[in-house]
């Protein structure tokens, strides 16, 4: 995690020296953060960083035009210097609007590079926000208390799974089944404990239902056998009262 953040720290202060006309230091910033995202298999990172570096190298392959473009004007201009004063003004007029001209084109290209580092930053606080609401969830299971643990599951799976509609997460790690999986187990503990609070109240066949539940949730998510032995031993007693009839129950 810190390798990610120094890496973003990078790209970061790389576009700000962009913005600051210093695009060769912007390229070393980006270069060495470009090879940590390599080292991180992070290769929508990587994408994004070699844009960045092709439009440093772009802004300086400009500016060494601009400076030759200037110096043949110079020349242009002693030798024009003899020939007819309106057509020098007029020459003038032309190199003013090409100047005018580039210039809102690195603009243009300045409020590019601050649009895609505003969505970099939402995209990053997106995954924040979920990772946060995965965590919160895992607490949450760990209190027993398993409602509000698939809320916060489902809340963090729905972030992620629209970043990817968004083509701005790329799910190489299976995330977002991940979360479901996690969603499952939670509800087959929600349902084991739904069905205690039905055999409790003697209401066999509903609490007979809820550890069915319980024990496919189970079954899907692969918890241990000890815990799924726990839910059937649950089961089989209730589908025992389920299936006596009322005055079985006296005997």
């Amino acid at each position: 995690m810190s390798s990610l953040q120094t890496a973003n720290n990078m790209v970061q202060e790389g576009l700000n020296q962009i913005t600051a006309n210093n695009p060769a230091e912007a390229i070393t910033l980006l270069t060495k953060a470009k090879n940590i995202y390599q080292g991180l298999g992070d290769s929508n990172n990587v994408n994004n960083v070699n844009k960045f570096i092709s439009q440093a190298q772009e802004f300086i392959k400009f500016e060494s035009k601009k400076d030759a473009e200037l110096k043949q004007k110079e020349t242009e201009m002693r030798e024009l210097e003899a020939r007819n004063a309106e057509e020098l003004k007029q020459q003038k007029i032309k190199e003013q609007q090409a100047i005018a001209a580039k210039e809102a084109e690195i603009a243009a290209r300045q409020r590019e590079i601050e649009q895609e580092k505003q969505r970099r930053k939402k995209i990053a606080q997106s995954i924040e926000n979920a990772t946060n609401l995965e965590m919160q969830a895992d607490q949450m299971f760990t209190l027993k208390r398993y409602t509000e643990s698939i809320a916060k599951y489902n809340e963090s799976k729905k972030i992620f799974e629209e970043l990817k509609s968004a083509s701005d997460f790329d799910d190489q790690t299976n995330k977002i089944e991940y979360l479901g999986q996690k969603v499952t187990r939670a509800e087959g503990y929600l349902y084991e404990e739904q069905g205690d609070d039905e055999y409790k109240k003697k209401n066999w066949q509903e609490s007979q239902k809820k550890y069915q539940l319980a024990l496919d949730n189970m079954k899907l998510t692969n918890e241990s056998n000890e815990i799924q032995k726990r839910v059937e031993k649950k089961l089989k007693k209730a589908t025992s009262k389920a299936g006596k009839k009322w005055w079985q129950f006296w005997k």
